[in-house]
């Protein structure tokens, strides 16, 4: 409910952003990708635009550094490219609070400690967001994120927003030092470890599913037990 009174309210705001990027990058307006939701089932994000689509002469995509300029980079630092994704949360794709819609390539990276960002819908802002955004690095994120899943609360959401609303009108946390975009998720040798010795999760585990089909489903690879 909230997120369709937001939607009515920025509407305005929703068709000036839309022309802008018209305008001044060309169609499409919308941005959409693929994400990983809940229970890593992926849904489709919808953003506006913030690159153009410069190519080099063998018509590959330049770097993101060349193609995001200053009007792109405006729109990510007043997370105004962020607008559209309210759609997400009406849907019921998102909610407002949870950790952020990661791309689907990541799930199997993930350690069974970090999977637990998956028990729960993605959101649009989250403890990570709020702690640091895009400035801090993945396993500090991925801890805020396991964090916020194991202690949900109503009111902690709602001071999630309203720090939300400080540190957009602050800029702050937007991007990492040095890094035009987020820094890619390769993973590490530890969360490949723990993804090979850690059984299912009980809780994630349904009760039709054998622990092999339960594994498999959730990205763990299924052991043969020896003999």
């Amino acid at each position: 409910m909230l997120a369709l009174v937001a939607l009515a309210v920025l509407s305005p705001v929703l068709g000036l952003v839309a022309l802008a990027v018209r305008l001044h990058l060309g169609a499409p307006v919308l941005f959409r990708q693929e994400r990983a939701g809940k229970d890593g089932r992926s849904f489709t994000l919808y953003k506006f635009r913030t690159m153009s689509d410069r190519r080099d002469a063998a018509g590959a995509l330049l770097p993101d550094e060349q193609r995001l300029d200053g009007f792109g980079r405006f729109l990510r630092s007043t997370s105004l490219d962020e607008l559209p994704s309210l759609w997400n949360v009406v849907s019921g794709s998102c909610a407002l609070c949870g950790p952020r819609p990661l791309y689907v390539k990541y799930v199997p990276l993930y350690s069974p400690r970090q999977a637990r960002r998956l028990w729960v819908r993605p959101g649009l802002t989250g403890l990570a967001q709020v702690s640091g955004r895009n400035a801090i690095g993945w396993e500090e994120k991925f801890s805020y994120d396991v964090r916020y899943v194991e202690g949900i609360t109503f009111w902690g959401d709602w001071r999630i927003l309203f720090k939300t609303v400080r540190m957009v009108l602050r800029r702050e946390g937007i991007t990492a030092p040095g890094c035009a975009t987020a820094e890619e998720f390769k993973g590490g040798k530890e969360a490949r470890a723990e993804h090979e010795q850690a059984p299912c999760d009980p809780r994630r585990r349904r009760p039709w599913q054998s622990r092999g089909r339960c594994r498999a489903e959730n990205g763990l690879p299924h052991h043969r037990v020896p003999g």
